[in-house]
């Protein structure tokens, strides 16, 4: 049983320098919005694609070291948190799966800070490309009703078959 702790706390270890490899990527993912650095951007995602692999793998080691940890000690909850791994570890292990916990729980929250950010940024990148694109297009966004309902006849005036309250919006 004490290996399979061991092997918990290692697991959650690497997860957590995944995580901080994470957060250096989202960070430099924000200069390169800031900047508009596509070519960087599309980098740093591909980066950002082969972490989230790498962590995955990690994550479903960790689903089944925790079934194996939860059925050896006779745990019969369906889903087992971390907090409920950290509270549950026996004495030998609780302060390192408690600092393992804290330190993974604070680089997650500061990944999703940074994330939150980072969609901001894109969001207000996106807006400027369409603005600039309706600019440099002269695009208009066409009305949805006019007079005669948007229908124009061969002489101009709009298509007099369509009701009175499509005339009159």
């Amino acid at each position: 049983m004490d290996a399979a702790w061991e092997e918990m706390i290692g697991l959650l270890e690497g997860m957590s320098e995944y995580y901080l490899e994470m957060i250096g990527l989202a960070e430099e993912k924000r200069d390169a919005l800031v900047n508009a650095q596509a070519d960087k951007i599309s980098k740093i995602i591909a980066q950002e694609e082969a972490l989230i692999g790498q962590i995955g793998a990690l994550e479903n080691k960790r689903i089944g070291l925790v079934r194996r940890i939860a059925a050896e000690s006779g745990w019969t909850d369906q889903k087992i948190k971390l907090l409920y791994l950290v509270e549950r570890a026996p004495d030998k292990f609780a302060e390192r799966m408690k600092q393992t916990g804290h330190k993974l729980a604070d680089i997650v929250m500061r990944i999703a800070m940074l994330n939150g950010i980072n969609n901001n940024l894109l969001k207000q990148a996106m807006h400027i490309v369409e603005y600039n694109i309706n600019i440099l297009s002269r695009a208009q966004a066409a009305p949805v009703y006019e007079a005669g309902g948007g229908h124009q006849r061969q002489d101009g005036k709009g298509d007099l078959r369509l009701g009175v309250l499509d005339r009159k919006a």
